[in-house]
């Protein structure tokens, strides 16, 4: 049973990253559709240094969706061999653990930690 609900958690983080692949690609649609604001009823324009900032949001937001959508594709079949894998293990009395893959996952999740704390630093300065 640890098996299967140890696949179940590698298709929960595969979702989760493909969740917030989806987000950052609807917030992108969103702030490139913006042209104006209305606030009160008014209607105002926004700002070309606005627009330069949202045009940097844009192509950090690419690059870190691209990479949960990866993130979450390789979870899933991460752990869709992994469970065939130990399963066959399993019968044969073996009992491997699993260390490169979720040093991957980890390496990659920390590099896209990164990009949204210079992103952020880029923005807010």
């Amino acid at each position: 049973m640890a098996n299967e609900r140890t696949f179940l958690a590698w298709l929960r983080t595969g979702a989760i990253f493909v969740t917030l692949a989806i987000t950052f690609s609807q917030f992108i649609f969103i702030t490139r559709a913006a042209d104006s604001v209305t606030a009160n009823g008014e209607q105002y324009d926004l700002d070309e240094s606005f627009k330069a900032q949202v045009a940097q949001l844009n192509r950090f937001g690419v690059v870190i969706e691209i990479m949960c959508m990866c993130l979450g594709l390789f979870s899933l079949l991460a752990g869709a061999f992994r469970f065939f894998h130990i399963q066959t293990l399993l019968i044969q009395n073996r009992f491997p653990t699993t260390r490169l893959v979720i040093l991957c996952m980890v390496a990659t999740a920390a590099v896209m930690i990164s990009l949204l704390i210079v992103l952020d630093v880029k923005l807010y300065r």
